[in-house]
């Protein structure tokens, strides 16, 4: 399983709506292996999306996480506005204090 970041430009860091994940749910399809949704939203800043994954690689992961929001926009076009910046799975140092 991988988490897969989906890091958005947004007029004025403006939030999501609070029905994200459900709009993100009902884009999803088998194939995606969506496991979890997190948001996270912070006042100044723009919003991210973690979707947790089950792939079998990184590379699959990142496209199918671009596609699924792809097909979110699509259904839910008051989505629009959320410009995708980045998408990629976060490198974790693996030096811990």
């Amino acid at each position: 399983m991988y988490l897969v970041h989906l890091t958005f430009l947004s007029p004025q860091h403006k939030r999501f709506p609070c029905d994200i994940r459900e709009m993100i749910e009902s884009a999803s399809e088998p194939g995606d292996g969506l496991e979890h949704i997190s948001v996270h939203q912070r006042a100044g800043a723009d919003p991210v999306i973690g979707l947790f994954l089950r792939s079998h690689s990184l590379d699959d992961t990142e496209r199918t996480a671009s596609r699924l929001w792809r097909r979110t926009v699509e259904i839910h076009c008051e989505l629009r506005e959320y410009q995708l910046f980045r998408c990629e799975v976060p490198l974790i140092d693996d030096t811990f204090p």
